[in-house]
């Protein structure tokens, strides 16, 4: 999402807080972001989300281990976003 990319641009600064701009806009995006940095074998086979639960969750989740701004507090971040524009 475009927030993600803001946030890199202001170098990873967790106080920086960017505009997420119009929520349906932001959902999209968000989702669209998630979806891409799926393992293949995870992927939904249609327009939905990435299904929760599948028949293939032992599989390997090592990619997730990365630690930092790039890893998994990108991630978290960008939640805390759009939890924060829906309260406004």
């Amino acid at each position: 999402p475009p927030a993600v990319s803001s946030w890199f641009k202001n170098a990873c600064n967790v106080r920086f807080r960017p505009t997420i701009g119009p929520i349906k806009a932001y959902s999209l995006s968000w989702w669209k972001w998630w979806t891409f940095c799926q393992p293949e074998w995870h992927m939904s086979t249609g327009n939905e989300p990435t299904p929760l639960v599948t028949d293939d969750m032992g599989k390997d989740w090592d990619f997730l281990l990365v630690g930092g701004n790039n890893g998994i507090m990108c991630l978290v971040f960008s939640l805390f976003w759009w939890g924060s524009a829906l309260k406004k």
